[in-house]
């Protein structure tokens, strides 16, 4: 699973490679899309500020919602599949908005609706991704890749708003959610052109549902309740559920 050739580190590893492009193209998009539905909401619907701040508070709501569920499932199947899944999920729910602001079919309720199907697609996505990538590089090489996946994401925090202002200002904010949404169909065709396979391998011992519960004691103590638990419980299983908690607390 690991590229050959030490020369150029993980940027010879094919399969690496696609699933960065991928996420940072799909995070330029998501800073597009972060901009233009308030806009949406303000220049086409007329939204107050309570309706704009319901929109944008949809779009996060599903991490703490569902983040640990994520995980839970993330530990238990196959991830390419639920990475381009997803993405195609985000693709068709932001192609709506377009759609029917030239149809004059537009809604606050659909607005909302399309900020928390996405969030709710976003979280399984990111929770996956964040299991793939060990089976994907191998945990040798994992340091490495997490490090170019995180200096991708600061650039992306620091050019994405720039650039969607640009985005917005050329195609209007309804069409350049649109654009957001053509971002995640070129996410997923990069992840289905990943040839690396990995096995699914339930963790032993632990149920889905003992899983979550385990998880929302874990989330909601900081980590110091269940030390037994914690010590037994499978590696993978716990660090799936930590980057669950994060993204519930930070995003």
């Amino acid at each position: 699973m690991v590229g050959s050739g030490r020369f150029g580190g993980l940027w010879r590893h094919a399969g690496f490679t696609r699933l960065w492009g991928a996420q940072s193209v799909s995070m330029f998009g998501t800073q597009v899309s972060q901009l233009a539905i308030p806009l949406v909401a303000i220049l086409s619907l007329d939204a107050s500020a309570g309706e704009v701040g319901v929109v944008a508070a949809a779009s996060t709501l599903p991490y703490p919602l569902f983040g640990l569920f994520a995980g839970v499932l993330a530990d238990r199947v196959q991830r390419r599949p639920i990475l381009i899944w997803m993405d195609l999920g985000r693709a068709a729910l932001l192609g709506v908005v377009p759609v029917c602001w030239w149809l004059d079919l537009l809604s606050w309720p659909l607005l909302v609706a399309v900020a928390f199907g996405v969030g709710t697609h976003s979280v399984s996505f990111d929770v996956a991704a964040q299991s793939y990538l060990p089976a994907l590089v191998g945990r040798e090489r994992l340091v490495e890749a997490i490090s170019k996946f995180a200096l991708s994401g600061a650039g992306t925090r620091v050019a994405g708003p720039g650039f969607a202002g640009a985005l917005i200002e050329l195609l209007s904010a309804p069409v350049a959610v649109g654009a957001d949404a053509v971002s995640f169909l070129l996410s997923g065709l990069l992840i289905a052109r990943i040839r690396e396979r990995e096995a699914a391998t339930p963790p032993p011992g632990l149920e889905c549902w003992s899983c979550e519960i385990f998880g929302v004691g874990l989330a909601s103590s900081g980590g110091t309740r269940y030390r037994d638990r914690l010590r037994r419980a499978p590696r993978r299983s716990i660090w799936l559920l930590e980057c669950s908690r994060r993204s519930s607390c930070f995003s």
